[in-house]
């Protein structure tokens, strides 16, 4: 049985139950490492340790995911841009076939047809 089966079979009480205690222990990692760890030295001194070693454990993973998704990463930036700067519709005009990608057929119809929307906003 996988987890989305199980997850089915929880009554809403269930899971509001899973949540709260989730969210308590949560709470009191937090205020743990407020209070005790943040400002230990050696507690520091262990986590960059720990940091360092992890990093050169899998060093070349990280590499080869970016080999493997580079594509990806770049297609995935180019849209951060246009939408970060708000020109979305320069974006649809210069990388349609992208677009499909990283955005629904309403979002695409909404910019390229703009006056659909202030036309339903005037019969409203």
């Amino acid at each position: 049985m996988d987890l989305q089966e199980q997850m089915e079979k929880l009554t809403e009480s269930q899971k509001e139950k899973i949540i709260l205690q989730y969210l308590k222990v949560r709470s009191k990692a937090n205020d743990k490492y407020k209070k005790e760890l943040k400002d230990n030295p050696e507690f520091i001194q262990k986590n960059r340790e720990f940091a360092k070693n992890y990093y050169q454990k899998n060093k070349e993973k990280k590499f080869e995911y970016y080999d493997n998704n580079k594509e990806k990463i770049r297609l995935r930036a180019r849209y951060n841009y246009y939408k970060q700067r708000n020109r979305l519709k320069d974006y649809l005009l210069k990388y349609a076939e992208e677009a499909h990608n990283f955005m629904t057929e309403e979002e695409i119809n909404e910019i390229n047809n703009p006056g659909n929307i202030i036309e339903e906003l005037k019969n409203d």
